[in-house]
């Protein structure tokens, strides 16, 4: 921008609303026992009949079930669980069947846009040396075409990771697929514990105080009001030129992504990793 112009940046967060929480704990069926409730009892084939057998006296010490918990209690969490079936063409793995939660009503446009999305999933009784060392679990959110922009859907991959705190812990999994309405994808649970599954890697609320904190030591920071949720719209005003530039962030909810090119931005800026100092290129803007 010329030297004239004020970069001022508005953050909008919009937040996926927290006040509707869910958590669901599901027993899966072992590999290999003949009565469970899911088990598909109307394949006859070999495939079946040997996974879903009458287990051996070895085989019932090691029967304990593996559970999966589903939640979206955390910052930014946001999913629905529907229910859970064998998969049709894997006796050994699992569908689990989730819907994404529109965001909170807008009277402007009167809608609650939807299309963000992140969740946990809790894995235990797994057991590497017994019975069932790994679980394959298929994903499918079932309403993916009715979301507010479908068309980000084709050749989009989910993000997942071991560690929602640690942003650059995270990886993409390229078996996601959308077809029919529905965007899915697979993943190998191979031990018990936690894995987050995001449509991008939330940006939580905690860092973004923490960045607006930082800001205000070289910059005007002002509150322009309050989100739905009754979040502050945060206004970060640099420079004292006679013309002035908007740049604009997270005025929708699911663009976390927008906050980690916004939080970039103004550490160049405003030099928040070198105490306030700033390249000439930063200067002449």
């Amino acid at each position: 921008f010329p030297s004239r112009f004020i970069p001022m940046l508005l953050f909008s967060l919009l937040f996926l609303p927290f006040s509707h929480s869910f958590a669901i704990s599901l027993s899966l069926p072992k590999r290999r026992i003949l009565h469970h409730p899911t088990s598909i009892s109307q394949n006859r084939d070999s495939r079946h009949q040997n996974l879903f057998s009458t287990p051996s006296n070895d085989d019932k010490v090691a029967a304990m079930p593996v559970k999966i918990s589903v939640s979206d209690t955390f910052d930014g969490g946001n999913i629905k669980f529907i229910r859970q079936r064998p998969n049709e063409n894997d006796a050994r793995m699992i569908d689990v069947i989730l819907h994404i939660k529109p965001d909170v009503y807008t009277e402007l446009e009167k809608i609650g846009h939807m299309q963000y999305f992140s969740f946990r999933v809790s894995i235990s009784g797994l057991d590497k040396e017994n019975f069932q060392s790994t679980q394959r679990i298929k994903y499918i959110l079932e309403n993916a075409e009715a979301v507010s922009y479908p068309d980000a859907w084709p050749r989009s991959t989910v993000c997942y990771t071991n560690n929602v705190e640690d942003p650059h812990s995270w990886l993409r999994n390229q078996d996601t697929f959308y077809m029919d309405g529905k965007l899915t994808w697979e993943h190998e649970h191979t031990h018990n514990g936690s894995v987050f599954f995001s449509y991008f890697p939330p940006y939580s609320y905690s860092r973004h105080l923490g960045l607006v904190s930082r800001c205000a030591e070289y910059a005007n920071v002002e509150s322009l009001g309050q989100s739905l949720d009754g979040r502050e719209v945060e206004c970060v005003s640099i420079g004292d030129g006679s013309m002035t530039c908007w740049v604009i962030h997270r005025q929708h909810p699911g663009e976390t992504m927008a906050e980690y090119y916004a939080e970039g931005l103004l550490t160049r800026l405003l030099g928040l990793d070198t105490n306030g100092e700033v390249d000439d290129q930063v200067k002449r803007l």
